[in-house]
């Protein structure tokens, strides 16, 4: 009897221990999560998708969990945060190295989309925020910002109409746009713009149309300027050394689902912005299309600024960056 129990025993401990060794083997990887914007942003809705999609293709092997955002860690020392290992990855709004802004300022959204799935221009963005931050970029994130030239009172419809008026800008690109435009532009922080537009402090700004609807600025932005003047890009990336802890076949996943990702998103917020519109235009809010004409005029204004700005903020490897978007733009 004794025999009996002691193989029981014995039987009872191997088991656990394999069970055990089972459980170890498959042990979730945590990847910590933050975003540049406020986490009931829309701009995150596409993260959040793409949070979904990775959590439910691992099966257990791998979870990423969305921990906040600027208010855990500001979008200034994001990049820096990450590089060194304070989260494993961010949804980046791309403003901190120019070289991935180079899709910014293409003709359309779906060119920017085309720019981030093309794999020579990945690798050279990936590249370049391994060397100079310790960050490898997964791929571009949903492209959800067109921004928009809007005005108060004065309608535009001409270039000439833009001469002279004074523009809320947020630095970077948009200062390039709204100079090269003829207007002076004016870096006020978001909280303080519906005040500065109702006093007159300036005359415009430049926004994305669910921006308007979220701010409440229908009452004092009545004119929008179509089509969009150019657009904010976010990006999805990892702390380097985290990166490197992850099986080949997650990696897979990782880049695969935020590609598919992207494109997700291009029809989502395709469909947010036409949302917004319509609400605008019930609010009286006036869209002034320019005509065919007019718009090659202000491209032609535009196309040198934005180029010569990107290729000396970018450095050298901005060439083959822009010749990439040249590529798509003459097959579009």
């Amino acid at each position: 009897m004794r025999k009996i129990i002691a193989g029981i025993v014995i039987v009872i401990f191997f088991v656990c221990f394999l069970l055990g060794y089972s459980v170890a083997q498959t042990k979730t990887i945590l990847l910590k999560a933050f975003t540049n914007w406020p986490v009931t942003n829309n701009n995150v809705d596409g993260f959040k998708h793409f949070i979904q999609l990775v959590n439910d293709r691992a099966k257990g092997e791998l979870e990423i969990k969305l921990m906040g955002g600027p208010e855990l860690i500001s979008v200034k020392e994001a990049l820096g945060a990450l590089g060194r290992g304070v989260m494993d990855m961010e949804h980046d709004n791309n403003i901190h190295f120019v070289i991935s802004q180079v899709a910014d300022f293409t003709s359309s959204p779906v060119v920017a989309v085309k720019i981030w799935l093309d794999p020579d221009f990945l690798r050279l963005v990936d590249t370049y925020h391994r060397e100079k931050a310790n960050i490898v970029v997964l791929s571009g994130a949903e492209n959800p910002n067109q921004f928009y030239l809007c005005t108060s009172k004065k309608p535009v419809n001409r270039l000439e109409d833009v001469k002279g008026l004074r523009i809320r800008t947020h630095g970077g690109l948009s200062n390039v746009v709204v100079t090269a435009l003829g207007a002076a532009p004016a870096t006020i922080p978001t909280a303080e713009v519906f005040t500065a537009l109702e006093r007159g402090v300036v005359d415009g700004a430049m926004r994305t149309l669910p921006s308007i609807v979220d701010f409440g600025e229908a009452e004092v932005l009545r004119n929008v300027v179509t089509p969009n003047m150019f657009r904010a890009n976010a990006f999805i990336c990892m702390n380097q050394d985290s990166w490197k802890r992850i099986p080949a076949h997650l990696q897979k996943l990782l880049r695969d689902t935020a590609s598919e990702n992207l494109q997700w998103g291009e029809s989502y917020y395709g469909d947010l912005e036409k949302k917004a519109r319509e609400e605008l235009m019930s609010k009286g809010v006036k869209f002034n299309a320019l005509s065919s004409d007019e718009l090659a005029r202000w491209r032609k204004v535009l196309y040198q600024p934005q180029r010569e700005w990107y290729l000396k903020e970018a450095g050298p490897e901005g060439k083959a960056a822009l010749e990439i978007v040249d590529r798509y733009e003459k097959s579009r």
